[in-house]
């Protein structure tokens, strides 16, 4: 079983790995801004990416692990962009209420 010590280890290993090379994103969500928040963005090796199928055609599309801490406001569908690069929100989990992880697609 998992005790409250445990996430509290869990909470702060998170923010160890999340301010270690953290960015500050702003979700567009339903045409609004949501204020700035900071995450860090995990993105795989090259030979990780997934070839996907869009409306417009073939595309490819990196996926992303997004991390943030649990005040982090994301959800499926939200974008953001992040050195001219436009993500994609399409999966959020909370883990064990000591963090939020995310994935999202790099769209182009």
């Amino acid at each position: 079983m998992i005790t409250a010590q445990d996430i509290a280890n869990m909470k702060a290993d998170a923010g160890v790995i999340i301010s270690d090379d953290d960015v500050s994103i702003v979700i567009r969500r339903d045409g609004q801004n949501i204020d700035a928040q900071t995450v860090r963005l995990v993105v795989p090796k090259k030979e990780k990416m997934k070839a996907r199928r869009s409306d417009a055609g073939k595309e490819m599309n990196v996926d992303v692990l997004v991390l943030g801490d649990v005040t982090l406001d994301i959800m499926m569908g939200d974008k953001f962009v992040h050195q001219d690069q436009l993500y994609e929100i399409i999966w959020v989990s909370i883990e064990q209420d000591a963090f939020i992880s995310a994935e999202a697609t790099i769209h182009g």
